[in-house]
């Protein structure tokens, strides 16, 4: 059997491994298959770099292309928003580096053009108050056993939901909802900053005013407002004063068409008037461009939320601003 020398092994002449820079060694972390690295500006949660595994969790994702500057906290769901949230307060209370703090956060994954939520451990391996810092991410608790250690990962199937089974006529709740679509309407703008950007009203109202009956409806309302209330008065009428149906169909596996039909609808008080029917979102719930939520600089996609439970449909709009 040969001898090899120190020079064929990669190894300087004193037998020592060379010196290996901390941005050689990062990227060669980035480009692991196997482990999910994070790295994100803090306090921001700006996503900096991702490793090649963990980019693989969104690979089917509307955003997929334009990970890199999104903020870490749209791709968890909303008590994960509030962990990162605690977790930069903890951090600018201490002084200097931090490593091996960890927290259990939900992220939402994609797989087959669906979100699928997945437990997860964040593990600190360098992180600051305010700066870049880099993170671990491993599959927590179940997931994580059985199958050898592998992670246990359930294709979505949407063939094997009835998904007419969630159709059906829905109002606004206002005692359940966290938010309004005024509020959605105002971030909208706050992001967007363009007058022109598409919104819950500028959805709607065109579409009830295209109708004589509903439009003279919208009218009376208007003239019964100040001015600078108007907006304002005319959300508050249209969600107490409303009736959604939504209709969803089965197509194929991985295309979910969906749709929602809105109508006034007024108490036996106000005269029990109902408008005509009015279609207001046409979308597909697998991550393509819906037309009823993009214009001017923005793009509107919705991903259908794949898991065990029959009794409920989860749907998360993405709105992204084309603008730069």
């Amino acid at each position: 059997m040969g001898w090899e020398g120190a020079e064929a092994q990669g190894l300087d002449p004193s037998g020592r491994l060379p010196w290996v820079s901390g941005q050689e060694l990062m990227e060669a972390c980035l480009s692991s298959s196997r482990e999910r690295l994070l790295v994100v500006e803090l306090p921001e949660w700006t996503v900096v770099e991702m490793s090649a595994r963990l980019r693989q969790d969104f690979a089917s994702a509307a955003f997929e292309g334009d990970l890199i500057g999104q903020s870490f906290g749209h791709l968890v769901d909303f008590d994960s928003l509030n962990a990162l949230r605690s977790f930069s307060k903890v951090m600018s209370l201490r002084q200097g580096d931090v490593s091996s703090l960890s927290l259990v956060i939900t992220v939402r994954t994609f797989r087959s053009k669906s979100v699928v939520e997945r437990r997860m451990r964040m593990t600190t391996l360098h992180a600051r108050a305010a700066g870049r810092s880099i993170f671990m991410l491993e599959a927590a608790g179940e997931e994580s056993r059985g199958g050898g250690g592998r992670e246990e990962e359930e294709e979505p199937d949407w063939n094997r939901r009835d998904m007419m089974g969630y159709s059906g006529c829905f109002g606004y709740d206002f005692g359940r909802s966290t938010s309004t679509p005024y509020d959605f309407d105002r971030a909208i703008y706050e992001v967007q900053r363009e007058p022109r950007s598409v919104t819950m009203m500028s959805m709607i109202l065109p579409k009830l005013q295209s109708e004589a009956s509903s439009s003279a409806v919208i009218d009376r309302v208007a003239s019964t407002s100040a001015i600078n209330a108007l907006q304002k008065t005319l959300y508050s009428f249209i969600l107490s004063h409303h009736e959604l149906q939504i209709m969803f169909d089965n197509k194929t596996a991985h295309e979910i068409p969906f749709a929602v039909f809105l109508r006034l609808k007024l108490p036996l008080s106000l005269g029990g008037y109902r408008s005509p029917w009015v279609k207001v979102v046409e979308a597909s719930l697998n991550g393509t461009l819906c037309g009823s939520f993009s214009g001017h600089n923005q793009r509107g996609a919705l991903h259908a939320h794949w898991n065990q439970s029959r009794a409920e449909i989860k749907l998360t709009l993405f709105m992204m601003n084309t603008a730069g």
